[in-house]
């Protein structure tokens, strides 16, 4: 298949079959002599210093990639390879079928000022035929239809949507802010979601708790959650705990998932949450309502603060009594369980920024991000996760959700 003039370049076509004109012949060559070379045996020995990077089309992709590679095809390079691999100092060896496409694609990376970037001589089928092992791996089709908005978003891409399909996501709280974020991480194709709840569905509930219906009323949470998050998606394994979430059972808990949501309406719950999501090394991401006003933020990440940094103990009742007393409109609570489903979404996508606690202001449609940081005094996070004991003053088994 011959390259086609664009703009002053040539561009190749799916495979890497070229004609032998002297000006294309020439164009390689000079490539060749500036852009260093691997081969594959010394790939596989060395891999572990590697980025590994396929530009192969998706259809090449599907018959087996070399383990561990970021596969960005070559027509999207200049959009995605900024976003996806973010330290321009770490060595990267690109490869494609036989190591032509790949030369352009590394000739890219350096413009783009990569410093590190060797070409793999010969490509994957050299790979193979140094007896070396390839993975498989697919999408299969009805994922692919099914997530096919997402999947052209340079930031998620099929690698994206393989991280999606890999997470497990606990949800402690299936009310108010529960219901959207379950909605959307469902959605999404979040891999494993859990749903911790004791509570059964009230027809006070339903004013802003759209996982429920009428019907429901009666039925236990987590029950009504699996019935439709399931229709919503069935691809998704989704993970009923009808339990009273308690300092005896939560690192039980959260010892089965990667990412916690704090979707909690007291303040018990949410700091012996915080305090867990401490002790066992998790990533807490939180999100409250009041009134108009909605919060969100990333907590416990290995370098953020955690919910104690900015609230060391917790209020009174009379301060901050929780929806049922104090009042919440419907659609506050829906903006800002959406909100957190976004940044659940992006953390497992790896899309992490400063910490910031992000604000929604429902009465005046606005937003406000405040940068947010760590507590050197704070009592739970200042020490180490295995000194943090469940402080009993008001950490009890409580009722979520």
């Amino acid at each position: 298949m011959e390259p086609k003039e664009h703009g002053g370049n040539f561009i190749l076509k799916t495979n890497d079959k070229i004609d032998q004109s002297p000006v294309i012949q020439q164009i390689l060559k000079d490539l060749r002599g500036k852009i260093p070379s691997i081969n594959a045996p010394e790939l596989f020995r060395l891999k572990n210093n590697f980025t590994i990077l396929d530009c192969r089309e998706q259809e090449e992709v599907e018959l087996g990639i070399i383990p561990d590679s970021i596969w960005i095809p070559k027509a999207k390079v200049d959009l995605m390879v900024e976003k996806q691999l973010l330290d321009k100092t770490k060595p990267i060896v690109v490869y494609c079928a036989s190591g032509v496409r790949s030369l352009l694609v590394a000739k890219t990376l350096l413009e783009l000022g990569y410093l590190d970037v060797q070409n793999l001589d010969s490509g994957i089928e050299a790979w193979k035929s140094s007896g070396l092992k390839i993975s498989q791996r697919t999408i299969n089709k009805i994922n692919r239809r099914r997530y096919k908005a997402q999947l052209t978003l340079p930031e998620v891409g099929e690698d994206g949507q393989m991280k999606i399909s890999q997470a497990k996501v606990l949800l402690v709280g299936c009310g108010g802010l529960g219901s959207p974020t379950a909605f959307y991480l469902a959605a999404a194709g979040v891999g494993t979601l859990g749903l911790a709840d004791d509570d059964l569905i009230d027809e006070s509930n339903l004013q802003r708790q759209i996982l429920h219906s009428t019907q429901r009323i009666g039925m236990a949470k987590v029950e009504s959650a699996f019935m439709v998050l399931k229709d919503l998606n069935p691809l998704v394994n989704i993970v009923p705990h009808k339990l009273r979430v308690s300092s005896e059972n939560i690192d039980q808990l959260l010892c089965q998932y990667d990412i916690i949501i704090d979707g909690c309406d007291n303040f018990e719950t949410r700091y012996l949450v915080n305090q867990a999501c401490l002790k066992n090394r998790k990533v807490n991401i939180h999100g409250s309502v009041f009134a108009f006003q909605g919060q969100v933020s990333v907590f416990c990440t290995p370098d953020g603060p955690c919910y104690e940094c900015l609230f060391p103990e917790p209020p009174g009742k009379d301060v901050a009594p929780n929806c049922a007393e104090g009042g919440v409109l419907g659609a506050v609570v829906g903006v800002t369980g959406s909100l957190v489903a976004v940044e659940t979404i992006k953390w497992i996508l790896g899309l992490k920024s400063a910490p910031m606690m992000h604000c929604y202001d429902g009465l005046h449609a606005s937003f406000e991000s405040l940068k947010i940081k760590k507590e050197p005094s704070c009592k739970s996070c200042s020490i180490s996760p295995e000194q943090i004991i469940y402080n009993s003053d008001f950490i009890t088994e409580c009722k979520v959700g």
